[in-house]
């Protein structure tokens, strides 16, 4: 009786697959009574085929063409379809397809719907750039997907959701870049994610300018390389901010833990009105604050040392900005649109500002009234009081628990700091016998310290000692 349960539950779970995946193909793949309005090859072994509904149809086996590269067509850089493309309105990859070329769907203005066979592993660089109208994106279900390209579906502002599928491994630089994704979860199998790919998600326009419409940005929980924290999108270690969902309000506290914000990371979050960041961010990449449109005064972390192109593009209402005389650049366009910039408060002197190289269209930065010599309180010596354990056996996870750092600041005052999770250590490497020299930083200042690493017979040999020892005193 036992056995015949066990036969019926798999039968049942087969069926129940079987009948999944054939409501998927059934709207996947379901032949059309329309008539075929043009048809030809788009890859050694796929053809295309383009019927009166719209439909456009990807079928064979391997992968399809790159438009600027495939074979078919290099004069004129652009898809065999290219003279029906105002007619596409649905794109069908069918299964045995493995790839989509790049540059292939770019730009297709009435595409709408999008449905993509469990085969295909590449989505192409710019294979769906510019489909402003594309809705509706689904991938089937055991996809095999491994890359996103980059740029792949950049500007897809009416694409407000999207299921990046377990597998995938790669997402390229922008590959999201200014969609109308609402939301997004980052699977476990994601290692690398590129430049502005995840930037300004869920911008969408409306008649004043763009809205943040992005609520979350989310790392699988077993993720080994990523991590999420109140929806912004983090590196495991939390050092570098990659992206902060453009709907948040309000205000935003970067962590302490983070030494690096890339490309785009707040752009179009237009509810923001204040960012806070302390001295251990080190370095802010381009754009990074692009058209947050309600922000309204920043200070920026006192070791930065370039403000970036483009970095406040946009910032129609920023007023206020504090920064220290380590800024020796400012890169291009860093405050173009900042018609409302009033005041900067700055470390330096006139003749620290005369040594800034300024790049161009920053005219509202010049403009503005100059405060000089302001004082920027920051960190300017760090000591080690107590750190309990330097010693460690090979394999030995380090520890942190009961270190005391003491800081000094710029104006006299001595504090003491216990909290484990405000100090970031670097360099161990439990696996590298000997002694270590060890980076302890605190907002932004860093001082080095060494710590052991016993070779596999000395940690055994402590650990049978200190074994040993347990027993006797007990």
């Amino acid at each position: 009786m036992k056995t015949n349960k066990t036969v019926v539950k798999i039968l049942a779970v087969a069926l129940a697959s079987i009948m999944a995946f054939s409501a998927f193909s059934a709207t996947l793949f379901t032949a059309s009574a329309a008539s075929v309005l043009a048809e030809g090859l788009c890859g050694d072994n796929v053809k295309w085929a383009l019927d009166s509904d719209g439909i456009l149809t990807v079928s064979g086996t391997g992968d399809m063409y790159d438009i600027a590269s495939g074979p078919l067509f290099p004069e004129t850089n652009s898809s065999p379809w290219n003279k029906y493309v105002q007619a596409v309105r649905t794109v069908v990859i069918d299964t045995g397809v493995t790839g989509i070329g790049d540059y292939t769907f770019c730009f297709c203005k009435n595409l709408y719907r999008l449905l993509i066979a469990d085969t295909v592993k590449t989505i192409g660089d710019h294979a769906f750039e510019g489909c402003d109208v594309l809705t509706d994106a689904s991938i089937a279900p055991g996809s095999r997907l491994k890359t996103i390209g980059t740029y792949a579906f950049k500007g897809c502002s009416s694409m407000s959701e999207f299921d990046i599928p377990e597998g995938v491994t790669e997402i390229g630089d922008f590959a999201f870049y200014f969609s109308g994704v609402e939301y997004l979860l980052i699977p476990k199998t994601v290692k690398t994610i590129g430049t502005g790919a995840l930037a300004a998600c869920g911008a969408l326009k409306g008649n004043m300018g763009y809205i943040g419409a992005c609520k979350a940005i989310v790392a699988a929980d077993d993720s080994p390389y990523f991590k999420s924290e109140d929806g912004a999108l983090y590196t495991k270690d939390m050092s570098v901010l990659i992206a902060v969902p453009t709907a948040v309000e309000e205000r935003f506290a970067v962590p302490d833990s983070v030494s690096k914000i890339v490309y785009g990371a707040f752009s179009v979050c237009t509810k923001l009105y204040e960012i806070s960041m302390t001295d251990s961010v080190l370095v802010i990449e381009n754009g990074t604050f692009g058209y947050c449109t309600n922000l309204r005064k920043i200070k920026l972390p006192y070791h930065i040392t370039k403000i970036d192109d483009n970095m406040f593009k946009g910032c129609e209402n920023l007023q206020e900005i504090t920064f220290s005389k380590s800024v020796k650049t400012i890169g291009v366009n860093a405050f173009d649109g900042c018609v409302k910039l009033g005041k900067v408060y700055y470390e330096g002197d006139r003749n620290d500002k005369a040594n800034i190289v300024f790049g161009g269209n920053n005219q509202s930065l010049l403009d503005a009234e100059w405060i000089y010599e302001t004082v920027i309180r920051h960190v300017i010596n760090v000591n080690i009081k107590d750190f309990p354990k330097t010693r460690y056996r090979y394999g030995q996870a380090f520890n942190k628990s009961g270190m005391t750092i003491e800081v000094t600041y710029s104006d006299g005052t001595t504090v003491p700091v216990t909290d484990p999770n405000a100090i970031r250590v670097s360099g161990y490497n439990s696996k590298i016998p000997g002694i270590q020299p060890l980076s302890v930083t605190y907002d932004g200042f860093t001082i080095t310290m060494n710590v052991t690493v016993l070779t596999i017979f000395l940690s055994v040999l402590d650990f049978l000692f200190g074994w040993i020892f347990r027993i006797f005193k007990k």
